[in-house]
C-alpha cells in the first residue's frame, strides 16, 4: 500500500540506522575479539610483531 519508493526508503534508512550502531559498538566489540584471535593464533601479539622487526632490521653480523 505504501508502494515501492517508500518500501526501499524504509530500508534505506534502517540499513543506514544499522550501520550507525554497529560502528558504536565497534570498539567494544575490537576489545573482546583480539584476545580470542590472538590465542587462537590468527594475529600474532603485538610485541612479538616488534621484536620480530627489530631482529629483522639488524644487520648481520661478518665475525671480523
Amino acid at each position: 500500500r505504501i508502494g515501492a519508493p517508500y518500501t526501499l526508503l524504509i530500508g534505506g534508512v534502517c540499513c543506514i540506522l544499522g550501520s550507525i550502531s554497529f560502528a558504536i559498538k565497534l570498539p567494544s566489540l575490537r576489545k573482546i575479539a583480539r584476545p580470542i584471535y590472538v590465542k587462537k593464533g590468527i594475529i600474532p601479539q603485538v610485541v612479538t610483531g616488534i621484536q620480530t622487526a627489530a631482529e629483522l632490521s639488524m644487520p648481520p653480523e661478518d665475525g671480523l
